[in-house]
């Protein structure tokens, strides 16, 4: 059973997600679209904006397909470069490197009208995409915020408004009524093979996974190890024993996972807080019995 705020922040994160993605297909043809008109900006060693970029989409806007970029004065195009804060040195190298890119463009006048009106198109469908994320992000972020759950969520590493509002709407009406080992298979963090004739040799998730709280929790365990020097370390042992898996970073961080979902699990159904001081405790008095039962 689910409460009403928690069926809103449901819907308010799907929608997020789903915006989300949308964005990144408008960004994947935009990469495509570049690809024909100007190849030299997708390759590994372009010093300039990526595409993907807000730089890039400043450009476009103010040079529908680079058209009359050619003759722009550097001082025009570093003024576009300003808005994103790059450096005074690096604006003028790359003020020269698209000014020369676009004046080595040769594509026939009819064909780049076509690939114009299509850059435009998808850099107004990508801008409408920013709003619409920034929007339904800062209602899912004071929704969360308002909730006492949430409250707590936000206090651990790796864990922000969006993922926090995962967690609250699609773990919490389950962590209510059933245990932590049912919550966590729930989660997908305790996946299970489903083996059975021809298909001896491939392993799966087990039935009833919610897997936007498994994305949700790998999610927040990838950017814990950046922060948390806790996660880290759990992270790396487990990666030392997941050696010779075919992909032991994914088990690592699965298995990092579970280990959070004990403690999301414990904060969600007791009036504990997250507190970093009582784990790094715990992780250095594990670590010393270990030492002292290894000698």
């Amino acid at each position: 059973d689910t409460t009403e705020e928690e069926s809103t922040l449901s819907r308010l994160t799907r929608i997020h997600s789903r915006v989300t993605e949308d964005r990144k297909r408008y960004v994947a043809r935009l990469r495509a679209v570049l690809l024909e008109l100007a190849p030299v900006m997708l390759h590994a060693k372009w010093d300039g904006p990526r595409p993907d970029s807000k730089a890039m989409l400043y450009l476009l806007e103010r040079w529908p397909g680079f058209d009359g970029l050619e003759r722009a004065q550097l001082r025009s195009i570093e003024k576009i470069l300003g808005q994103c804060r790059y450096k005074v040195e690096d604006r003028t190298s790359m003020a020269k490197a698209i000014r020369k890119v676009a004046r080595e463009i040769s594509i026939a006048a009819e064909e780049r009208l076509s690939l114009t009106m299509e850059l435009d198109l998808l850099v107004r469908q990508i801008r409408l995409c920013d709003e619409s994320i920034a929007k339904v992000y800062v209602e899912i972020a004071g929704r969360v915020e308002r909730h006492p759950i949430g409250q707590k969520l936000l206090e651990m590493d790796g864990i922000g408004p969006v993922i926090a509002g995962v967690l609250v709407s699609e773990l919490f009406p389950v962590a209510r009524v059933a245990p932590e080992p049912k919550s966590a298979t729930y989660s997908g963090v305790t996946p299970l093979a489903r083996k059975s004739g021809k298909s001896l040799d491939q392993d799966r998730l087990t039935q009833g996974v919610n897997k936007r709280v498994l994305h949700a929790l790998y999610t927040s365990a990838v950017v814990a190890i950046k922060h948390s020097a806790v996660d880290r370390a759990y992270y790396q042992k487990k990666l030392r024993d997941y050696a010779g898996h075919p992909k032991p970073h994914v088990a690592a961080f699965i298995a990092l996972s579970r280990q959070r979902h004990k403690l999301i699990y414990k904060l969600m159904t007791t009036n504990a807080r997250y507190d970093k001081e009582i784990l790094v405790a715990s992780h250095l008095e594990r670590i010393e019995r270990d030492r002292v039962a290894a000698a």
